[in-house]
């Protein structure tokens, strides 16, 4: 991996960029970003760049979608054997795409769904209802 371009989205050695399948980085006020909030929070991205810095990830495809409209490619990113965007749902630093279906949408609602109750990351400042 090259780097870190947001916390979702990653440049690989060769220059190919890769969107993470299923989720999106809210703002820093914990939103999804809009035309009104428009930058992802740049802390996730520090911590995804510490995270993988060094490490060599796997990338598997989602059967469902292949290429964003900016032409990235989209797929799950595997480090260590844990996927990273259940990861960071997890911890509250993502959030599930609102429109992107996927193959493991279930297990990504259930870890942004602990997240909420957990008051982690971003839903600690938008609340966890």
């Amino acid at each position: 991996m090259k780097e870190v371009l947001a916390g979702d989205v990653l440049e690989l050695e060769g220059g190919q960029i890769v969107r993470v399948c299923g989720i999106v980085i809210p703002g820093a006020d914990g939103k999804i970003p809009t035309e009104e909030v428009p930058l992802p929070d740049p802390t996730v991205r520090e911590d995804v760049a510490a995270r993988l810095e060094g490490k060599v990830v796997s990338l598997s495809e989602d059967r469902y979608s292949k290429v964003t409209l900016q032409g990235y490619a989209i797929g799950f990113v595997e480090l260590d054997g844990k996927d990273l965007g259940e990861d960071l749902l997890e911890r509250g630093l993502a959030r599930r795409h609102p429109k992107h279906k996927h193959q493991r949408n279930s297990t990504y609602m259930k870890a942004e769904s602990a997240a909420r109750k957990a008051k982690a990351g971003c839903w600690a400042q938008i609340g966890g209802s």
